[in-house]
């Protein structure tokens, strides 16, 4: 469950990078403030986004293709938990052809186009979010373990019985 809502909100959090122009050719000034949802993680090069009605989506196209592929994975592992084991293999083969691209102009190639950026992006994005979502899974099951433990072995401060805090005093780390 913990996997699917991460999915629900990670769709939400890609889309609205191109919503945000969307809102903005249609008039509504206040959807500028979206952008500030990916400043922190995105250069947004307006010459490096995919357009939507004319106007440079939030972020630039390969963020955009690695969050929709990364809220993607989410969704396919919450679909398929238990059925599916994710291989690290898979990350190396997914992210090698966008490391290609990003390295491209410094060994004097030339870059590739947004949306080439954004599809090859994509894979990258889909399996990081297939290993968040393994990660999500195990949290949510080491959380749900840890609560449905047997409550007498703890004290009543709940830590551990036999547990007890060192003393502070003198030549403990306690009278500074």
């Amino acid at each position: 469950m913990a996997v699917l809502l991460a999915g629900v909100v990670a769709l939400a959090y890609a889309l609205t990078a191109f919503i945000e122009p969307w809102l903005q050719a249609r008039g509504v000034a206040e959807a500028v403030w979206l952008r500030l949802l990916y400043a922190p993680v995105c250069h947004q090069l307006s010459e490096r986004c995919l357009e939507v009605g004319g106007l440079a989506a939030a972020a630039c196209a390969r963020c955009s293709g690695l969050y929709l592929g990364g809220a993607a994975g989410l969704l396919l592992f919450a679909g398929l938990v238990g059925r599916l084991r994710v291989r690290r293999l898979w990350f190396l083969l997914a992210v090698t052809p966008t490391l290609l691209d990003v390295a491209a102009p410094w060994l004097g190639l030339p870059g590739l186009g947004n949306l080439p950026r954004f599809l090859l992006s994509l894979p990258t994005g889909l399996v990081l979010g297939l290993f968040l979502g393994v990660g999500l899974g195990d949290l949510a099951e080491s959380t749900r373990s840890d609560t449905t433990t047997n409550h007498e072995s703890t004290n009543a401060t709940g830590l551990p019985n036999g547990w007890r805090p060192e003393p502070l005093g003198p030549g403990s780390g306690g009278d500074r």
